[in-house]
């Protein structure tokens, strides 16, 4: 969870809340995956990795992307990068059956990475989250896609949190719950608006911008930029990786079917 400065663009997105929270079953993928129109495949996986798994997926890495796990100061947070950057080459090579070491990415103004792929081959969407050694994978065919996942834990002054960076009705909703709910709530709202973000290739420094309604009604977002226009049809889901983790899913697609797979 970061928080940088506000951008100057204005806009509010407003999503409806589709389904209640998903405890999915993370099934064992297919040998052969396909990924259809309308689809997402999420996947989680545990960044705690033996010496020699690290070792095979370093490997893969490019020289850029090793040079960045070697600036980290602590074991730690070099092995989950190394864990995390090797894994979704390996979840990528998968659907485009190809080399995890010969794929090459192009980075967004805020750092989300695309694929630099062939003209033969197949476009996919991606994005990924991660939070302490568990960490999850949104892959979809077209659609853009983001993935936003916290682990809950109690905030320090949580209510001046919310006041700064979320709209005032978010702020109310998770007043409004007893002290005991309120960092679940606060983490359902904080993963809804970073995943929406993260799937339009904007920054966090933009939360205030971007309004979250959770209730059980499907919603369209509408930006206001500055005159209020209804966009395409985004699909927001929240879910439940493990135990004491909430992650969301933004995908901006008419319809959306979901599978959850181990790797």
């Amino acid at each position: 969870m970061r928080v940088r400065g506000r951008a100057d663009l204005f806009f509010i997105a407003t999503l409806g809340w589709t389904m209640p929270m998903m405890q999915p079953l993370w099934s064992s993928a297919p040998p052969t995956l396909t990924l259809l129109e309308h689809h997402v495949h999420v996947w989680r996986s545990s960044l705690q990795r033996s010496a020699t798994e690290l070792a095979e997926l370093i490997q893969t890495l490019s020289p850029d992307e090793q040079q960045r796990a070697e600036r980290f100061r602590f074991p730690i947070h070099q092995q989950r990068f190394i864990a995390g950057r090797g894994i979704l080459r390996s979840l990528l090579s998968q659907y485009l059956q190809c080399d995890p070491a010969s794929l090459n990415f192009r980075y967004g103004t805020q750092g989300k990475p695309e694929l630099q792929v062939a003209a033969e081959q197949p476009h996919l969407q991606f994005n990924l989250a991660h939070s302490d050694d568990l960490a999850v994978y949104a892959i979809a065919r077209t659609a853009p896609v983001g993935i936003d996942l916290e682990k809950i834990r109690a905030i320090a002054d949580l209510s001046q949190l919310t006041h700064r960076w979320f709209s005032a009705q978010e702020h109310a909703a998770i007043q409004a719950v007893s002290p005991t709910e309120q960092a679940a709530t606060f983490f359902q709202y904080w993963t809804c608006k970073e995943a929406v973000l993260k799937a339009r290739g904007q920054g966090v420094g933009e939360l205030k911008l971007v309004e979250i309604a959770l209730d059980n009604n499907r919603g369209n977002p509408v930006w206001l930029q500055p005159e209020p226009d209804l966009m395409p049809t985004w699909q927001l889901r929240l879910f439940t990786p493990a135990p004491d983790f909430i992650a969301a899913l933004a995908v901006h697609t008419p319809q959306l079917q979901v599978a959850f797979w181990q790797w």
